[in-house]
């Protein structure tokens, strides 16, 4: 739909359009209100209508939440029990009981920090190359000894004579 006047105009009834559209979009009920070119704007209420029926139906129906760090995670508090959420930092998964965060029972979280631990505290001091998972698990890596060698390290990955293993299957020549 064309604008009438066109968009970018400098009349006053324009202006005085707009800002009642955005009184109404700001401060009105819980609403949809069209743009001048008659697209649906929604208000402010409803919109934060829609958040909180989207966490309600989370909570109700299951899910997820995530937070960059353990620290954003625990300082969330939800209004009911039985949150998941994860540090995506490590990966880790914690559950709200209702009145603190909790280590959930459900992960992989000992499997993860045993692969990890077994990567960070190899004699080597770096990764000069690495493979992350999408949580941060490292899969395997490169690393250099303290003698200047360099070497592959992977509870994983294992490299045969003649080809790349995988949990012990053959899967890539050399």
């Amino acid at each position: 739909m064309a604008f009438n006047p066109e968009l970018g105009s400098t009349s006053p009834e324009v202006l005085l359009d707009n800002a009642t559209r955005l009184d109404k979009l700001v401060n009105g009920p819980e609403a949809t209100i069209p743009d001048r070119a008659g697209e649906p704007l929604d208000s402010w209420r409803r919109q934060q209508k829609k958040v909180d029926d989207t966490l309600v139906n989370f909570q109700e129906n299951g899910g997820a939440m995530g937070f960059s760090s353990l620290q954003e995670l625990l300082a969330f508090t939800p209004d009911k029990a039985n949150v998941l959420a994860v540090d995506t930092s490590t990966g880790e998964q914690y559950l709200w009981n209702g009145t603190e965060w909790v280590p959930s029972e459900y992960q992989v979280n000992k499997q993860i920090k045993s692969l990890n631990e077994i990567v960070e505290k190899s004699h080597s001091t770096k990764f000069f190359h690495r493979w992350k998972d999408r949580i941060g698990t490292i899969i395997a890596g490169w690393k250099n000894d303290d003698v200047g060698g360099v070497y592959f390290l992977s509870r994983l990955l294992k490299f045969g004579p003649e080809w790349f293993f995988w949990r012990g299957h053959a899967t890539v020549r050399k």
